[in-house]
C-alpha cells in the first residue's frame, strides 16, 4: 500500500526552518532528513531534492546565521558612535544570539565539526570578517584616547569573545536578569579592564539593540 503524504510540497524556506529548529533541539546528529518530512508531511525525496543533504542545510543555517551577524557588527562598527558606544552595542548584539528567536547560530558552533573542509575554511574566513570588526572598535577606541594600548591585543579579543560567547552554556530566560542587563554588566567589566570607566548616568539596562 503506498504511502499518503500529507502536502504535495513545501517551500524551501519552511524546511531550512524545520531543519533548524531540529538541529537547536536535537543536535546534528540527532536530526534526520526523514524527520523532518515526517515533521512536514512530505516524502524524504522532496526533502532531499531541495536541500541535498543534511550537511549541506547545516552548512546554509550556520553560514546565513554568520553572516547576519557579520553584517550587523560591520553596521556598528561603521557608525559615527565613539568607540566605546560601539562596543557596547557590538556586545548588545552578540549577545542578541543567545535569544532562541534571534536563530540557531550559538547552539548549531559545536556541530561545525561535521562540515567539510571547504565549508568550514568559508565558515571560518566569515569568522575571522568579525574579528577584525571587533579588534577595529577596540584599536580605534586606543587611537583616540577612549581606551589605554594594550599588550597583546589579539588575545585580549579572543578573550572577550570567548566571555561573551559562554554566556549560552548558563543564561537562563526565567532568571532576574535580561540578556541586555547581562550585555551592560559585561561592557561595564570589559571597559574597565580597557582603561575606560563607565559612569553610572551611562549604564542603562534597558538597551537593547543598535540604532
Amino acid at each position: 500500500m503506498s504511502i499518503q503524504y500529507k502536502r504535495n510540497r513545501v517551500a524551501e524556506d519552511e524546511i531550512v526552518e524545520a531543519f533548524a529548529r531540529s538541529f537547536t533541539k536535537h543536535g546534528y546528529l540527532g536530526t534526520s532528513v526523514n524527520s523532518i518530512a515526517l515533521e512536514l508531511g512530505i516524502a524524504k525525496g522532496s526533502v532531499s531534492y531541495y536541500i541535498g543533504s543534511k550537511e549541506a542545510i547545516l552548512y546554509r543555517v550556520h553560514l546565513e546565521g554568520i553572516r547576519e551577524f557579520t553584517e550587523m557588527l560591520r553596521e556598528i562598527a561603521d557608525s559615527p558612535l565613539p568607540a566605546e558606544q560601539r562596543l557596547r552595542a557590538a556586545i548588545h548584539d552578540s549577545l542578541r544570539r543567545v535569544d532562541p528567536e534571534a536563530g540557531p547560530l550559538f547552539h548549531l558552533s559545536k556541530d561545525t565539526r561535521y562540515l567539510k573542509p571547504e565549508h568550514q575554511a568559508t565558515i571560518a574566513k566569515v569568522k575571522r570578517e568579525y574579528l577584525g570588526l571587533f579588534t577595529r572598535i577596540i584599536e580605534e577606541g586606543i587611537d583616540s584616547g577612549v581606551f589605554q594600548p594594550q599588550t597583546n591585543l589579539k588575545v585580549i579579543i579572543f578573550g572577550i569573545l570567548r566571555f561573551v560567547g559562554l554566556v549560552k552554556d548558563w543564561y537562563n530566560p526565567d532568571e532576574a536578569l535580561s540578556l541586555p542587563e547581562i550585555a551592560e554588566t559585561y561592557w561595564e567589566f570589559i571597559c574597565r579592564g580597557l582603561g575606560y570607566q563607565v559612569t553610572r548616568k551611562e549604564c542603562n539596562p534597558t538597551i537593547s539593540s543598535f540604532e
